[in-house]
């Protein structure tokens, strides 16, 4: 999904929102969370 990432607690919208269907998934289903920007994928 797009956009829907993992970060830090403070002042992130995605934590503070009520997300029931999302809440679900994270318990049911394995995840795992992916460094994708900057030189975790060989960027300067």
């Amino acid at each position: 999904m797009d956009g829907w990432g993992k970060g830090p607690q403070a002042g992130n919208a995605i934590l503070a929102a009520d997300t029931p269907n999302i809440d679900k998934l994270n318990r049911t289903y394995p995840a795992a969370t992916l460094a994708a920007s900057g030189s975790q994928v060989g960027l300067p």
